[in-house]
């Protein structure tokens, strides 16, 4: 469908539900979301969002628990238990020549991480967000489970394990790292609780903020029946800090804090054994989600260059889940040495690695400049999978080379160590072992993202 052709069908659904002449304005599509499509507009004064599902998507490859239109559902739900949540207006009918989504208010806020973060004029809401998010949880926890809300797919600890084992080996994908967190999984599954309703994403980039405080929770797809734990625990996993890796509580808040502010807000009390489980489960979600988008950009279903990049953030998963398999105290013994490595100098034809750099410094200095919206957002993503290019080729058969070395003098091939791995035979106690995994997970982070703060924060620990 042409934009003209989509903003005219937008238009006479407007009038529709709205029974009010009027045009539909200033359409645009966000920036975000990697999953589902969202375009804000404005028709007869009113400022309202279309959320809805990728031409030809279905729930089952979007790797969705529940349909958008129960996703629209479970939001009317949450309005009338008085969470912060957007009014959703209609739902779109296959009459309406739109595809599958809704349409909702649209309220005022910033969802990007880093002014929320950072800014000046949000000093306000970070002073109030751990206990805003916390009293936000503890009402959705408290949903009655009726209506719609009876269809959300229910999750327990033992299950979503399973299924997150399934979906990972459906890749193909050989972890180490991986291996062994599946396997402490196992051995530290937590006692079954009573199932409550969960956001499933609750975070930076899904929660809308203003100036003075939390505005709405946004992006309800991933909602289902569990322990409430897991969305505690979700929200401090370190994908979700962003660029502030020593606050665990999306990069503005302890989770101490966190939890004291959950209880007095009227949720239970939470164990940190409890908590911890969740915390390295929804760290290695997000390292499994990273390959589910590898596999959408491989199969065609989507050829985003987003799901492309970010399917290389695979890296910055398996060094979060050292640190935390390896516990808070650094092992003196298992200190490594790490300096950026140098590159080679150069007297033949132009390298790949020099290509990359060639267009980077194209896209920085002639393109970026006069990009705006999702076109700038798209030459940033660009950069970024430049430099793995550039990277890999400079450093990859080196760093290679040097783990071979590493598992050699370990005694074990790199079969041997996947086999242990899912045995539960990986040893964080043992120094040399540690070591090899630190460095290697540093290698590998260094050629995907040097500048992720979670390789900053390993820096200060293991060096």
């Amino acid at each position: 469908m042409t934009d003209a052709g989509f903003a005219k069908k937008l238009d006479q659904l407007c009038r529709r539900v709205f029974d009010e002449a009027g045009e539909v304005e200033g359409l645009k599509r966000l920036t975000g979301g990697a999953n589902m499509e969202t375009w804000a507009f404005d028709y007869a004064g009113r400022e309202l969002v279309l959320r809805r599902m990728p031409a030809g998507a279905t729930d089952a490859e979007e790797g969705m628990g529940i349909s958008i239109e129960t996703e629209a559902e479970v939001i009317q739900a949450a309005c009338r238990a008085n969470v912060s949540a957007p009014d959703v207006i209609t739902i779109l009918a296959a009459g309406d020549e739109l595809g599958r989504g809704f349409v909702m208010t649209r309220l005022p806020g910033e969802t990007l991480a880093k002014p929320i973060q950072r800014g000046d004029a949000y000093a306000p809401a970070r002073r109030v967000f751990v206990a805003e998010c916390a009293r936000e949880l503890a009402a959705i926890h408290a949903m009655d489970v009726t209506g719609p809300l009876t269809r959300l797919p229910e999750l327990p600890s033992s299950l979503a394990t399973a299924n997150l084992r399934q979906r990972y080996d459906g890749f193909g994908c050989q972890s180490v790292v991986f291996e062994a967190t599946f396997a402490w999984l196992d051995a530290n599954e937590p006692e079954s609780v009573a199932p409550c309703v969960l956001h499933g994403d609750f975070r930076l980039g899904n929660l809308l903020v203003k100036e003075k405080g939390l505005s709405a929770v946004l992006d309800w797809e991933l909602a289902h029946l569990g322990d409430p734990a897991q969305d505690l625990a979700y929200i401090c996993a370190p994908a979700w800090r962003f660029t502030n890796h020593d606050k665990p509580v999306a990069g503005l808040g302890d989770i101490a804090e966190f939890l004291s502010a959950y209880e007095a807000a009227g949720g239970e009390k939470i164990s940190m054994q409890r908590f911890r489980f969740w915390l390295v489960y929804s760290t290695l979600w997000w390292g499994t989600s990273c390959l589910l988008m590898a596999n959408f950009w491989r199969t065609g279903f989507d050829r985003s260059l987003e799901r492309a990049v970010i399917g290389r953030r695979v890296s910055e998963v398996e060094l979060e889940l050292v640190m935390l398999l390896e516990g808070v105290t650094p092992d003196e013994t298992a200190k490594v040495c790490w300096a950026e490595p140098a590159r080679e100098q150069r007297h033949n034809e132009t390298g790949d690695d020099e290509l990359a750099v060639a267009l980077t410094e194209w896209i920085s200095k002639d393109i970026l400049p006069d990009a705006t919206g999702r076109d700038k957002f798209q030459g940033l993503v660009a950069l970024t999978g430049l430099g793995m290019i550039e990277r890999s080729n400079a450093f990859g058969a080196r760093f290679e080379a040097a783990q071979d070395a590493r598992r050699a003098a370990l005694g074990f091939s790199r079969n041997e160590m996947l086999a242990r791995a899912a045995r539960g035979e990986i040893d964080f106690a043992d120094a040399e072992t540690l070591r090899h995994l630190r460095l290697s997970t540093l290698e590998q982070l260094y050629i995907d993202q040097p500048k992720y703060a979670g390789f900053k924060a390993a820096l200060a620990k293991w060096t």
